[in-house]
């Protein structure tokens, strides 16, 4: 996606949160493209907030897990 493309996204992501917070559908779309952009910190709050509200999302556990291994390291 080029970067006019995720500007345009990103505010319609951000109409979306303005009229319902709680979309898991944008949470997890604004995860993917701040993933995408290279923001992986912003990227796993926004999935972890989608799961908060729907833990059954398909795919996005995974990332989770990938991405806080990556961020907030391994267990020991």
């Amino acid at each position: 996606m080029r970067k006019k493309e995720f500007a345009s996204a990103l505010a319609d992501i951000r109409q979306v949160l303005a009229r319902e917070p709680r979309h898991f559908g944008a949470l997890s779309g604004l995860g993917i493209i701040l993933q995408e952009m290279g923001d992986e910190k912003h990227a796993l709050e926004m999935f972890r907030r989608a799961l908060a509200i729907h833990p059954h999302l398909e795919r996005i556990p995974d990332v989770v897990k990938k991405l806080s291994d990556k961020i907030d390291g391994r267990d020991i």
